[in-house]
């Protein structure tokens, strides 16, 4: 999967990821956590983003749909994220060392 294939089915729903991004931790990990796992309200997310938190709310849709991001509930109005990490590789298809011809 590749975030930019995505962009006609996502639209600008690619900047709430690229938002998300910047609070996640690159382990190497398939899954990335958000903000060490906090909870974050679309509310939270529509004021830092500048848009209105019906919009926050429908990236993160639209960013669940694809698989982009996965989210589960934390509270009454949070969510805990995690973003697809698109650099990463199932180990089954690592290469294991040597040139490709």
């Amino acid at each position: 999967m590749n975030l930019w294939a995505l962009r006609p089915k996502i639209r600008e729903a690619v900047y709430l990821w690229l938002f998300l991004s910047a609070y996640a931790a690159d382990t190497g990990e398939q899954w990335l956590v958000v903000a060490s796992g906090n909870g974050i309200s679309d509310e939270e997310i529509g004021m830092r983003l500048e848009i209105p938190a019906d919009t926050a709310r429908n990236w993160r849709r639209k960013l669940e749909v694809v698989g982009a991001i996965r989210t589960a509930a934390v509270g009454q109005r949070t969510r805990r994220f995690e973003l697809f990490n698109f650099s990463a590789q199932p180990p089954e298809n690592k290469p294991q060392g040597g040139l490709v011809h």
